[in-house]
């Protein structure tokens, strides 16, 4: 259950939460009860020596989308991922328009889920599943019309690698570090979802070169709000199993699925 931590060493902040996120592009809109992203992959997103998109970006647009929408249940209160399931059906590749489409699987009291499901040309080639629940904090609220009107402002979009933009770090003992500041949090100010999926990523490369991960499963246990998260990769025949600690703290659980590039 994640806990309410104050930051304590927030480095570099932006001008407001999550603008690494936004570099990413997605644009979204209300359709009847569905929610709708459109975004161009272009070669920030790509894996590096691939042109391949990085499975965790469509896991950080899937928990843009799946919270925005599940997150209405609990409305002032902000929603918190607490999983996420990103399955990758077929490669996509180079520069291209996608699609995702998120909707209400169960809006309860205290948690709600959500599914999305992205597309290319109108064929589906990824699919996620989440689920939130109203964050215990109150003082986390979402702001006034709620987030889908405060993320129409415009961001720039990405001009560097997406790894580099977040400011990933590999270690020279295998590990992987997410930086904590502004830039890559959420609404509740700790570290987003998606750049945990990219750690996670980057951990799951880091032990098994030359593979990619084309199915990403996290379970968030705690926030990261101050300092540096690591992740670490153990690798078993096609799976990892990867752990995200900030200190001695487990705060995420991940499980991905390799492939040969």
């Amino acid at each position: 259950m994640p806990s309410d931590e104050t930051p304590s060493d927030v480095r570099a902040p932006g001008p407001d939460h999550g603008a690494s996120i936004g570099e990413l592009g997605l644009r979204c809109e209300l359709v009847d009860e569905t929610l709708r992203g459109h975004a161009t992959i272009t070669p920030e997103m790509w894996l590096p020596g691939t042109t391949v998109v990085r499975t965790s970006v469509i896991a950080t647009w899937a928990d843009v989308l799946c919270g925005l929408i599940a997150g209405a249940s609990f409305r002032p209160r902000v929603g918190v991922t607490l999983d996420l399931d990103m399955q990758i059906a077929t490669r996509v590749l180079g520069v291209t328009e996608v699609e995702g489409v998120a909707y209400v699987v169960k809006a309860g009291r205290s948690v709600a889920v959500a599914a999305a499901e992205f597309r290319r040309d109108g064929a589906p080639f990824a699919f996620a599943t989440a689920s939130f629940m109203a964050s215990p904090n109150p003082d986390h609220l979402a702001p006034e019309g709620g987030f889908l009107g405060a993320r129409r402002s415009a961001h720039a979009p990405l001009s560097r690698p997406w790894a580099d933009r977040v400011g990933i770090r590999r270690t020279d003992d295998g590990a992987v570090e997410a930086p904590y500041h502004l830039d890559n949090s959420n609404a509740s100010r700790s570290l987003q979802g998606g750049i945990q999926a990219l750690a996670c990523e980057e951990a799951s490369c880091v032990a098994a070169p030359g593979m990619l991960v084309t199915a990403l499963s996290l379970r968030y246990l705690r926030p990261f709000r101050s300092g540096d998260a690591q992740a670490r990769a153990e690798v078993h025949g096609p799976v990892a199993r990867i752990r995200m600690t900030a200190g001695d703290r487990l705060g995420t659980i991940a499980t991905a699925r390799l492939e040969p590039i």
